[in-house]
Parts: C-alpha cells; structure tokens; sequence
C-alpha cells in the first residue's frame, strides 16, 4: 500500500453547530487538504497541543506513550484506510510486533499530535477524499460528502434549497437517501 503522509494545520468551528468542529490536515507538500469532522473535546484537545499549552504534559495520551516508551514501545504509526458510514477507517499500528487497533479518526488525529507518531492515508484514498489546497489565502473549503455527518448533511441540504443552489441541494438529497438505504439493508 502507498501511503500519504499528513501534517494537521489547524481546526475551525463548523457554523450553525454547537458541537461539530473541522480538521485541516494537509500532506507534506501542502498541496493537498483533507477536511474532517470532529466533537468539541477532541477540538479542544487539540487546541491545547497547538498552542503548546504546558498542562498537555500530564495529560493522558501524552503519559500512557511515556509509559509505552520506557518499556521500548516506540514504533508505531497511525493509518487512515477506508471510509464507512461518513467516517474514516484508522487504526494504531505497532511496527514491531505488527498489532493493529482501530480507532476513531480523530482520537488518531489527536494520538498523532499528542505522541509524535506519524498520521498516513492510503494514497488513492487521499487522492479521492482531499481536495487541492488553496494558494490564494482562500477561506472556502470542500469536503467530501461520503464523510459527512447526517446531521451535517441535513444543515447542508435546508442551506442550499434556502440559497436555491438546486443541483447541490439534489447530491445532498441522494447521498442522504444511499445512507438510509444502506442502513435499511444492513439491518435486514
């Protein structure tokens, strides 16, 4: 597998959300942005490592990899795979002994930040999920639906028929509707 490495940039409130936040994450090159939801703790996790709060120290993702390191377990490197009902696919890959454990995509994120471990994508997943990154100091973003909350999908869609963008409201609608017919044949 081709792997992309990613360098995270920053995160933003999603508008109209109390809890949604965004994830910038770009490739080494910053050609690239990949845009990810997350909640408000992981944001603020998140926001304390990048302003280099001291506190971050004692924090517990921080001191279980001190453990982890002083007992000579230090390769590791977290994956983004997949993509499955609107979220990323990651695990935690231990080089040495080759065990993998999934988590979620932004406690991978914040894991990453927190410990210094390498963040990949699978390159042909990177080059359908991200988008090409602004030189113009543009604020505007793009991200893809399959990635999307349901909830975010909604606001999307009430937005462009209020704004009468009527194609995007139509790609919204579908994508909602795969989702609920891909739910309704799981359960069955």
């Amino acid at each position: 597998m081709n792997k992309t490495r990613l360098i995270l940039k920053g995160t933003a409130k999603l508008e109209g959300s109390e809890d949604l936040h965004l994830i910038f994450l770009t490739d080494a090159d910053q050609t690239r942005q990949l845009t990810m939801t997350c909640d408000k703790h992981i944001n603020h996790e998140l926001g304390l490592r990048l302003t280099r709060q001291s506190v971050v120290g004692r924090c517990l993702p921080e001191v279980l990899v001190q453990m982890l390191r002083y007992a000579g377990r230090e390769n590791f490197e977290i994956l983004f795979y997949g993509v499955n009902e609107g979220q990323y696919d990651c695990m935690l890959f231990d080089m040495d002994s080759l065990d993998t454990v999934n988590l979620r995509a932004s406690d991978g994120v914040l894991l990453s930040v927190a410990a210094d471990i390498p963040l990949y994508i699978d390159t042909a997943l990177f080059r359908r999920q991200s988008t090409p990154l602004s030189k113009d100091g543009a604020t505007s973003i793009a991200m893809p639906a399959n990635i999307a909350s349901e909830e975010m999908l909604r606001m999307a869609l009430e937005n462009a028929v209020s704004r009468e963008d009527y194609e995007l409201a139509s790609q919204l609608r579908d994508e909602l509707n795969r989702r609920r017919h891909a739910q309704s044949n799981e359960r069955q």
